[in-house]
């Protein structure tokens, strides 16, 4: 007797080509697989299993049935969204982020049994980690170069890590950093000179002086979206005043005392060769007008000026107007000071205010400055008798 055996038919076994064992991918998630014959229809699945919650299966349009090579995208929030390459996704419609199994599975056209292949530990990560910024603390501030150190949960898309100074005043810079690392890093950040210090690879040339809240940003290795770490407040700090000039903190825009020392109140100059005293030696005092006669509408700004002598004084000097980075500079000519009626010493120095200045005075962070010298009668016909210095709130 002759016995003859058939062998059983089975599905040639397809390629997953991506992603692969070990891979990390974003969104939109590219698959791409190579069939060795054509698939049934409804056959052709892709199967991702995470942990050991029930496995999201996503089967194929009958498009990406045929014999050969073919690549789908998969939005990983919204897997039927590609209705030209996805039939169906269940029980789920997205996929969280995770390691998976994923299988690719099918049947030939005869549906004879399932052939699969499995790629593990496929990561899938849609999001960028938040950052930390460790150093400075908020409410710092600095005089010249100071430090930052920040932590990255992961490695950083090259050319997206930035620090970003958001200022009050100063307006916004940003700063782009080499270190795309993971872990913790430092960078030292010179305001004089922001591109001579090493780890800066690109911005502005100097960090102006204000108040800043500093942020770090960046995008992952997978170019997810941006993550920015929570912000913190850091003050910049000015140039000191040079010698012979004068501010309320010691510091850029300063006021030139024109001529003598800068003082609340001040003494007599040192004696000139030649020159006879006329008037007694005044102690003087500059502060804010009150309780005296409003200048409302007139367009000036009204000081007390308040000197141990009776009779005629005169004054030379400027007014100095900052508000953030703005700053406008005013003469003060001998005729803007004059006795205050019935009183012995006390004068009344108004600074008359250009349209500019009048407008910079109503910001709520406006400061005027004084620098005055304070003459016996007719400035320039009588000695100086004092130099004195004001700053403060408008």
């Amino acid at each position: 007797m002759l016995v003859c055996s058939t062998a059983s038919a089975v599905t040639q076994v397809p390629v997953l080509l991506s992603p692969t064992a070990g891979s990390s991918s974003s969104t939109p998630l590219a698959v791409r697989y190579e069939l060795p014959e054509a698939a049934g229809t409804g056959t052709a699945r892709v199967i991702f299993k995470l942990g050991e919650a029930p496995p999201t299966v996503v089967t194929l349009a009958a498009a990406e049935d045929t014999a050969g090579q073919h690549t789908v995208s998969l939005a990983t929030h919204n897997l039927t969204a590609n209705t030209s390459e996805v039939s169906s996704a269940a029980p789920a419609d997205e996929l969280a982020d995770g390691s998976y199994e994923v299988t690719l599975a099918y049947q030939n056209v005869a549906l004879e049994p399932v052939a699969a292949t499995t790629a593990k530990a496929v990561r899938l990560d849609t999001v960028t980690g938040s950052p930390t910024l460790k150093v400075p603390a908020s409410e710092s501030s600095f005089e010249g170069a100071f430090a930052v150190s920040y932590e990255l949960p992961e490695a950083a898309l090259a050319g997206s890590v930035q620090l970003k100074f958001e200022g009050e005043g100063p307006g916004t810079s940003l700063l782009v950093l080499t270190n795309a690392a993971a872990g913790e890093q430092t960078v030292k950040i010179n305001p004089a000179g922001l591109l001579l210090e090493a780890g800066i690879q690109s911005g502005p040339a100097r960090l102006a002086p204000g108040v800043y809240a500093l942020r770090l940003q960046y995008q992952d290795a997978l170019s997810n979206p941006l993550a920015s770490s929570a912000p913190i407040r850091v003050t910049v700090l000015a140039e000191k005043c040079a010698g012979g000039t004068y501010s309320e903190n010691g510091r850029v825009p300063c006021i030139e005392a024109t001529p003598g020392p800068r003082a609340a109140t001040t003494g007599p100059p040192p004696a000139q060769p030649g020159a006879a005293a006329q008037h007694p030696a005044p102690r003087c005092a500059l502060g804010a007008a009150a309780k005296l006669p409003s200048l409302g509408g007139t367009g000036k700004q009204a000081y007390l000026l308040t000197c141990n002598l009776a009779g005629t004084l005169s004054v030379r000097g400027v007014a100095t107007i900052t508000s953030g980075r703005r700053h406008i500079r005013l003469t003060i000519p001998p005729s803007s000071v004059k006795a205050v009626a019935g009183s012995s010493g006390r004068h009344l120095l108004a600074v008359k205010l250009s349209k500019a200045a009048r407008r910079l005075l109503r910001s709520p962070r406006a400061r005027v400055g004084l620098a005055i010298s304070v003459y016996a009668g007719s400035a320039g016909a009588a000695p100086r008798l004092a130099g004195i210095a004001l700053a403060g709130r408008r």
